[in-house]
Order: C-alpha cells, then structure tokens, then sequence
C-alpha cells in the first residue's frame, strides 16, 4: 500500500450534516475530485488502484456538472472516496468514515 496521507489541520468540529448546503456539498465535491487527482499523481502508473480513483473522480465530477447534491449522490461520493483512502491509507487513525463535511482529508485540502 502506498500512503498518501495529507496531515489535517486543527480546527472546530465544523458544520452539522444538517447544515452543509448545497454550496458546501458543490465544494465537497471538488474536494473528492482534487483528492482523487491528487492520489494519482503519487501512485505509480501500473497501480490498478488508478482505475477506482479515476471511477471517483469522474463520478465526483459529473455530479457537480449535473448540479446533483442528493444524499444518494452524497453517499456515493463518500462510500468511493472512503474506499480509496482506506485501500491507499491516506488517513491513518484520523476517520472513522463519517460523513464528507467532516473528512479530515477534504478539510485539509481546502477549498
């Protein structure tokens, strides 16, 4: 496994889900597409994990050019966005795959 950890910054707990807008999901998802590129920037190239993140990123991607920010759209970006952090342990001990307003990882990346 190749890690690609991004270390957190310190901060407040953040915003409930209840009130993550549509504002906040459009940039929740950005942030799941800029990980995504980010991860395939520093995995090799023969890694088959390349093709799970660029499922993610297009999923990611599409669902802002559709202006999709349904909780069936929400929770598939996190179900993909979990897997992959898991399978390349980008967040080692730091989630517990809690919702994407609270992902150490898309709270580290900024907007």
């Amino acid at each position: 496994m190749y890690s690609v950890y991004l270390k957190s910054t310190p901060g407040g707990a953040g915003p409930s889900a209840a009130d993550v807008t549509a504002t906040d999901r459009q940039a929740l998802l950005a942030g799941v597409a800029r990980l995504g590129r980010l991860w395939l920037e520093r995995i090799p190239a023969a890694d088959p994990q390349r093709e799970h993140l660029i499922r993610m990123g297009i999923l990611a991607e599409s669902l802002m050019k559709t202006g999709d920010r349904s909780p069936a759209a929400m929770t598939t970006a996190r179900m993909l966005l979990c897997a992959n952090c898991r399978h390349l342990d980008a967040a080692p001990k730091e989630c517990a795959g809690q919702a994407l307003d609270r992902c150490p990882l898309l709270r580290a990346s900024g907007p």
